[in-house]
């Protein structure tokens, strides 16, 4: 009988390309989590071992900037699941639908973001499928803002390299499409994706399908912040546009790098400020 079965499923919260999560609860201890069951295609891929490996080697990481995985395993259907904390708070997707950010924003989240990525890469796992739903912000009183960013979703990696139509086209980077070494300058470009969606309000490569969005992501230069957002800075106009940049080599070496760069601009005092909206 798989791990799951401990588990009493509850309500939807959500749906992707790869599978669905469901809230459950846990019929011993009364604790609620969250159960992501991957569809029965993705879950035959050669590449699923990868996958389990991958969520393996991140559950023993501690990092308030991942979310916790409890097991992972298989149904004897064959179905791929994952239990993870249950987050309270709201996706960054959710948050883009109410305005843009603020540099200090923006800086702040892509600060957190890469240091929770540097753990997980320091044991050799990348995330490569970064998007707006895959960021949540989380109560946290200890925090300026009184909220951090948890980075949900880890071990897909591999089963979006064997198969590209289960990543968000928007968000995937140019060695992705041709195939190339990918490794965490990926989560460089695609963390430069949701940057400049928080500062402009916009996506960077509109495109809705993968036949499209591997054209622009291979050729097409995304506009500048300035163009579009007058009055933001030239060092984080300059910091995204490097994280964009279509040759890995040309973007910010390390994750590390990126979270000091970064966390210049945020500042010991800056306050965060609200939303913005355009009228």
């Amino acid at each position: 009988m798989s791990g799951i079965s401990k588990f009493a499923l509850g309500g939807r919260l959500g749906e992707g390309r790869v599978g669905e999560v469901f809230e459950a609860e846990n019929r011993e201890t009364r604790d609620r989590v969250a159960v992501k069951l991957l569809r029965l295609e993705p879950s035959k891929l050669h590449e699923i071992q990868g996958f389990y490996n991958d969520v393996r080697t991140i559950r023993p990481i501690t990092n308030a900037g991942i979310a916790k995985v409890f097991d992972v395993g298989q149904f004897d259907d064959g179905r791929a699941y994952v239990i993870t904390e249950l987050l309270t708070g709201e996706s960054l997707a959710q948050r883009l639908q109410r305005g843009r950010f603020s540099t200090t924003q923006t800086a702040d989240v892509v600060q957190q973001v890469a240091r929770a990525l540097m753990a997980v890469s320091g044991v050799g796992v990348v995330h490569h499928a970064l998007k707006p739903s895959n960021l949540w912000f989380v109560p946290d009183p200890d925090r300026a803002s009184k909220e951090r960013v948890v980075v949900v979703d880890f071990g897909l990696a591999k089963l979006v390299a064997a198969k590209l139509e289960y990543g968000a086209p928007q968000y995937l980077a140019p060695e992705q499409w041709t195939g190339a070494p990918a490794g965490s300058s990926v989560d460089v470009y695609q963390l430069g994706l949701l940057a400049f969606e928080m500062m402009c309000g916009r996506q960077a490569i509109k495109a809705d399908t993968h036949v499209l969005a591997r054209e622009k992501h291979l050729k097409e230069v995304p506009p500048s912040v300035r163009s579009l957002v007058p009055d933001a800075g030239a060092t984080v106009d300059r910091l995204i546009a490097r994280m964009l940049e279509k040759n890995p080599t040309d973007r910010p070496k390390s994750l590390r790098d990126l979270a000091k760069l970064f966390d210049l601009l945020v500042g010991l005092e800056a306050p965060l400020g609200e939303t913005v909206h355009d009228e």
